[in-house]
């Protein structure tokens, strides 16, 4: 099942995506707008404007330095622990959405990203239990301020800046997609392959990433987590290349869909 959000004037309306068609939750039940000859309620996707398949998430999570690739190419050491950071809701945008280049910085890094999204409350989860409380999967693009960033001993600051955590184009749900121990992960830019990795590069693995922060906090249903990274992110790049307005910007995974986004300037 693929879980989404559409837009509708000035509001997200909730839908499931079933092929090319999209059924309206706020009007009927997928079933039974399916089989109704008429159909009023089932829409094209084509004809319509998705919005990030969440709103409002209690947290979103960063994991970073999450593949062997990535640690290499930047010339790191392979963590011990999982390196982890908040990001915030005002970060979090949909496919068709901006990505804001800051009027403030010229060291705009993409990072493409698996992204986790939770569905049942987890606290103390082992990890042979930690699929359990997946809801499913979802594109994400964890883009990165990087002079900010590195003037910090932390990273909120280059992490989380307005329009900086684009997610869709929808949940899939875990079942749908299946084992994600393998799943390919491309990003380009204008066209451009600048990333072509796999999840089965990752040094702490999706049960491992659950299961570890649910031993320091409660994962709520809707919490978010952006697993990482694999290696030709702008900053690994040799010279780094960065993103500016006019950009624009695809992450693929297999399986899980399609993200799509276009860079614009910040207005003054």
């Amino acid at each position: 099942m693929k879980i989404l959000q559409f837009k509708s004037g000035k509001t997200l309306r909730l839908g499931v995506c079933e092929g090319e068609q999209v059924v309206d939750l706020a009007a009927d039940l997928v079933s039974e707008a399916l089989a109704r000859p008429d159909a009023v309620h089932v829409l094209p996707l084509a004809s319509l404007e998705l919005g990030a398949p969440i709103t409002r998430p209690e947290k979103i999570i960063g994991v970073g330095s999450n593949y062997y690739d990535h640690l290499e190419e930047m010339g790191h050491d392979v963590p011990q622990i999982i390196t982890n950071f908040p990001m915030y809701g005002n970060a979090l945008v949909g496919t068709s959405d901006p990505i804001i280049i800051p009027r403030n910085s010229e060291m705009i890094g993409w990072e493409a990203e698996l992204v986790l999204v939770i569905g049942r409350k987890a606290r103390f989860v082992e990890k042979e239990d930690a699929m359990d409380y997946l809801l499913g999967y979802s594109c994400g693009n964890e883009v990165v301020v990087v002079d900010h960033m590195r003037a910090d001993r932390q990273l909120l600051r280059g992490k989380t800046q307005d329009s900086h955590a684009p997610m869709g184009p929808w949940i899939v749900t875990k079942d749908e997609v299946g084992d994600s121990s393998d799943l390919n992960i491309r990003l380009s830019v204008n066209g451009e392959q600048k990333q072509n990795g796999s999840t089965a590069g990752m040094v702490f693995d999706i049960p491992t990433i659950i299961s570890f922060f649910s031993q320091y906090f409660t994962l709520r249903p809707g919490d978010v987590i952006f697993t990482g990274t694999p290696a030709g992110g702008s900053i690994g790049m040799k010279p780094p290349q960065w993103l500016k307005p006019g950009d624009h910007v695809e992450v693929e995974i297999e399986r899980v869909g399609r993200l799509v986004n276009d860079c614009v300037a910040e207005k003054v």
